[in-house]
């Protein structure tokens, strides 16, 4: 890390209240996280384009698919 880079992660760990050691494992986290999605999507994107689904159409679709799910099962819905 260049020393004007831990400057600024310095100051960004004070003004956060957080360690240093703090921030940049919760950034580790976050790339990580956002890795993680970004590679969901590759995969999940052109098997929802083939068929017909849309990113807006996603939550309906979960939600028909669980109801389906315990339908089958014959389970109850739990909160």
């Amino acid at each position: 890390m260049s020393p004007a880079d831990l400057k600024v992660a310095e100051r960004l760990a004070r003004a956060t209240n957080r360690s240093l050691s703090g921030l940049l494992r919760e950034g580790l986290k976050r790339v990580a996280s956002e890795h993680y999605w970004q590679r969901v999507q590759a995969i999940a994107q052109p098997k929802a384009q083939a068929r017909g689904i849309a990113e807006g159409d996603v939550t309906r679709v979960v939600h028909e698919y669980r109801r389906e799910k315990r339908a089958k099962n014959g389970k109850k819905k739990t909160k």
